[in-house]
């Protein structure tokens, strides 16, 4: 039979175990809240991350404490290397060390702070007849006519989750018709899981003409290294009228926006 002070000297461990987990933990947390991050979504959107939570940064007076701060820098998704940002109101430019511009051709993304991002790599591919049966599900399901002509039509094929299997991502929409009148306009993008549908965008509504957006895919990134991913989704609206920038996140399995530049 143990004694009652061995019982003490358990319990006092025990005590000290639990000091010593409860230190690693909020000091964890309280690094994480003091640390910033910013992400840079093209020309339209800036987005602050602190204290655990999303913030969209407007004011040009903010924005410009920015300027001549290094980012990391991706175009299309490929890395350029790190490079001094500066805004000029409307237009984000990128320099080296010399304070000479680099040129910049498609999809810009840049990123500082101290939480690394890695970005994948993908492609868009065409839409197959293999496809159809989950498109013609979506769009029934949506009260859609499945033989509704598409502006922009295409997927995704990436492993989202990391899990060494493939999910599909795809974009289906008529909005901005030209060679076509039809009586409603809408955007759809879905992700595929095996047989199992996540919605990120729904949009629907009576033809006007140049309403709606059209949506397209910005950047897929794994922001916290947690080995799911979170995306940026874009969508453009009429002409000049500007353009949607939404942060996703698998929560719950249900993905939801953590911030949009609207």
């Amino acid at each position: 039979m143990r004694s009652k002070k061995t019982y003490v000297i358990i319990i006092v461990l025990l005590i000290i175990f639990a000091a010593i987990m409860f230190f690693m933990v909020a000091r964890k947390n309280l690094k994480e809240e003091r640390e910033i991050s910013t992400l840079i979504v093209g020309d339209t959107s800036i987005w602050n991350y602190s204290n655990r939570k999303w913030i969209n940064v407007k004011k040009l007076s903010t924005i410009e404490k920015l300027n001549w701060e290094k980012f990391k820098i991706y175009d299309d998704n490929k890395y350029l290397g790190e490079y001094y940002g500066w805004y000029d109101t409307t237009k984000w430019y990128y320099f080296d060390k010399k304070k000479d511009g680099i040129n910049t051709n498609g999809k810009v993304f840049a990123y500082r702070g101290n939480f690394k991002i890695k970005v994948d790599n993908y492609k868009e591919e065409e839409i197959e007849s293999s496809d159809k049966d989950v498109i013609n599900h979506v769009l029934e399901e949506n009260d859609l006519s499945t033989s509704s002509k598409f502006t922009s039509s295409y997927k995704v094929n990436i492993d989202f989750d990391h899990d060494n299997d493939i999910e599909t991502f795809y974009v289906i929409s008529n909005v901005f018709p030209t060679e076509f009148v039809p009586d409603n306009v809408f955007s759809i993008v879905f992700m595929l899981k095996g047989n199992d549908i996540y919605y990120l965008y729904k949009y629907s509504d009576k033809n006007k003409g140049n309403n709606g957006c059209k949506p397209y895919f910005n950047y897929f990134f794994d922001l916290n290294s947690d080995k799911i991913d979170e995306l940026v989704l874009s969508c453009g609206k009429y002409s000049d009228n500007g353009t949607i920038d939404m942060l996703y996140k698998l929560v719950d399995n249900e993905f939801k926006i953590q911030i949009s530049n609207q």
